[in-house]
């Protein structure tokens, strides 16, 4: 299972940034879209997969698998609305695709992703992690922190890293508590640094 972990982990870590990370690729032709959406269609796919690798190595009852059926589908309807809805607010504009591309389905596609990290962990044996996947570790951390200040969900993310990170310390799944606890140190430094949650974008950094 842990070496289907760090995939996962990294398959978040890099996927959660596609659009930022691809963008510099520019448009498709004269489609109106960007290199980066089409790219950002494969990320599902690896996360979600990754996950049931990881899940299956580790085994579970049917109240995990189901919980996990629940959660990787709202994670990739989450991430499939916020797709469409961005590719046509970058295209066009307009406040329904803003509604849908920062409204709603960030919180479907949070959720989502709280949830397999959730049932993940819930079927994960005690678990340490070697020296050279701990920078994985921060990477997850680091992204559920990014995505959920830029997502415009800081309140999510504070419960999710406090819940999620208490219950792996709990069942001592030591890199999740980690990833999570790095999180909430972040938010709660971000959050007091400006007293508040201004998005990255809103400050002029992306």
């Amino acid at each position: 299972m842990r070496r289907w972990l760090v995939v996962f982990g990294l398959a978040v870590a890099v996927g959660q940034h596609v659009g930022v990370g691809f963008s510099s690729l520019g448009d498709v032709g004269h489609t109106g879209t960007r290199w980066a959406d089409w790219i950002d269609l494969l990320v599902p796919y690896v996360v979600v997969g990754s996950a049931v690798l990881a899940l299956a190595s580790a085994g579970t009852d049917r109240l995990g698998w189901a919980l996990f059926v629940v959660s990787a589908v709202a994670y990739s309807q989450g991430h499939g609305v916020h797709l469409a809805a961005n590719s046509v607010d970058n295209a066009v504009g307009g406040h329904v695709a803003h509604l849908w591309d920062e409204d709603v389905s960030h919180w479907i596609w949070y959720l989502g992703l709280a949830g397999m990290a959730f049932v993940l962990t819930r079927a994960a044996p005690r678990l340490v992690m070697p020296v050279w996947a701990w920078g994985v570790v921060v990477l997850f951390g680091f992204t559920w922190f990014d995505n959920t200040v830029e997502g415009g969900v800081p309140g999510l993310g504070i419960v999710g890293a406090v819940a999620l990170g208490s219950y792996a310390l709990r069942r001592r799944v030591l890199p999740v508590s980690a990833a999570y606890g790095f999180a909430l140190v972040l938010l709660v430094v971000w959050g007091v640094w400006h007293g508040g949650f201004p998005q990255f974008s809103q400050l002029g950094w992306i």
